[in-house]
């Protein structure tokens, strides 16, 4: 098995070939990053609805793009890592959360902290033909940011690009996404990343007011084969 990477990342950021010399101005190792127990009674600010506000006027726009994954062949089920670069492609910063230690946000009380905000990274994976639809979505990672947790937040500047490595599985979370990706002729898929944020207010519900639901530009092309042939 091989890294992937993507050539047209290289031109988009007139970087040198091969992920490790992408540069970025930040980078955030989820997998390697320090997490926090906190006791099972604390209250943990979520997401309880749909973003109550989305303007077709952003405050800044971003451009997600795959920059790696780190198998080609998959059986279904394995676990891996992936890279995504966020580049602020607008006229004004933008502030993103910054830290996956999720048990730093927990409350003793029910409140919602100063600035709360949270980002899912993702995959979809799509079909590898001429039309492609979307098979199955990947399971989410959370990034938490709040003005009262210290080096949570990131101000991606314009111009600016920030990098993260996230943990992923390749298992659909609903039985229909598993059998349609078994189903791809040689079991070929694309892989396509997703970022979307949301500030949350006092009740639970975002607000996607500063930028929109994104898509990465590109897809990484894999091989997934059912766990019983490997």
């Amino acid at each position: 098995m091989r890294v992937i990477l993507l050539p047209a990342v290289v031109i988009l950021l007139s970087a040198a070939p091969g992920a490790q010399n992408v540069k970025s101005d930040h980078y955030l190792d989820i997998p390697g990053h320090t997490y926090t127990s906190t006791p099972a009674s604390s209250f943990h600010p979520l997401l309880t609805g749909v973003s109550a506000l989305t303007h077709q006027k952003y405050l800044t726009s971003l451009k997600l793009a795959l920059l790696s994954v780190q198998f080609s062949d998959f059986v279904l089920g394995d676990h891996f890592v992936y890279e995504v670069l966020i580049e602020n492609t607008g006229k004004a910063s933008v502030t993103l959360p910054w830290s996956p230690n999720k048990g730093a946000f927990g409350q003793r009380v029910p409140r919602i902290p100063a600035g709360y905000r949270l980002a899912l990274i993702s995959l979809h994976v799509e079909s590898a033909g001429e039309q492609p639809a979307v098979l199955a979505l990947l399971d989410a990672q959370t990034v938490y940011g709040s003005e009262e947790v210290p080096r949570s937040l990131l101000v991606l500047a314009p111009g600016q690009i920030a990098r993260i490595r996230a943990p992923a599985q390749f298992s659909a979370s609903m039985p229909e996404g598993r059998v349609a990706i078994l189903r791809q002729p040689d079991g070929v898929v694309r892989l396509r990343a997703h970022y979307s944020m949301d500030r949350v207010t006092e009740r639970g519900i975002g607000v996607s007011d500063e930028v929109p639901s994104t898509l990465s530009t590109n897809t990484i092309t894999v091989r997934v084969m059912p766990r019983e042939l490997r």
